[in-house]
């Protein structure tokens, strides 16, 4: 390899970087809008589990990108510590950022009102992903797209008072989405698990493991 093909290849390497650093921090890039050393988690799915986790996230300096097409009703209300009765009707994943916004002002918070597929997975960025959903096909979605973008990510679900998290679309349980399935006090100490573990998820990936929560 003579100098002239070693100048090629370096300016090769000095383009793709330029690209990916450009990506990174465009309009639809996911540190749009946060600090270059922000932590930025993706949420699939508001359930008594994942509202209580970002409450506990917000509370802790992490940024949030919400992601839930479905509209509050009134069995939300039981379980879901970020809605009010005023919420009813309204997308889950706006009412959410607005109560989070009043929990912490200087978090950032980006609310996206549709349902994760094949479609939407662009809005899956940053640097974990949490789904809190038993389907599969959507956690499938998640698991490609966080092999897409180099995140850690991880299925969190709570059934039989343990708290399921699963680095494999496959490692689902029941989800306890309603307001008969879930015991809110088993959905706060869930919530404070993952809060504890978020940290090193971030550096080494999601770990696949069953916490018991009574």
């Amino acid at each position: 390899m003579n100098i002239l093909d070693s100048m090629f290849i370096c300016l090769g390497l000095y383009y793709w970087c330029m690209r990916r650093q450009r990506y990174r921090y465009r309009e639809d890039g996911f540190h749009a809008g946060y600090d270059p050393g922000d932590i930025v988690v993706s949420m699939v799915s508001l359930n008594p589990v994942s509202t209580r986790a970002a409450e506990l996230l917000v509370r802790e300096g992490f940024h949030l990108r919400l992601i839930d097409g479905d509209e509050v009703a009134h069995h939300d209300l039981y379980g879901c510590t970020l809605f009010q009765e005023r919420d009813i009707g309204r997308y889950k994943a706006a009412a959410a950022k607005e109560r989070l916004k009043r929990v912490q002002s200087a978090a950032v918070v980006k609310a996206f009102e549709k349902q994760v597929s094949g479609d939407s997975d662009y809005l899956l960025q940053g640097d974990v992903f949490l789904s809190f959903v038993g389907d599969r096909d959507v956690n499938r979605v998640v698991q490609e797209r966080c092999r897409e973008t180099s995140a850690s990510w991880g299925v969190v679900t709570v059934g039989d008072g343990v708290l399921h998290v699963g680095g494999h679309p496959d490692e689902v349980c029941d989800v306890n989405r309603h307001e008969g399935d879930l015991n809110p006090a088993d959905a706060s100490i869930a919530a404070g698990v993952i809060s504890r573990r978020m940290t090193r998820w971030v550096v080494e990936g999601v770990w696949s493991e069953q916490v018991p929560l009574r």
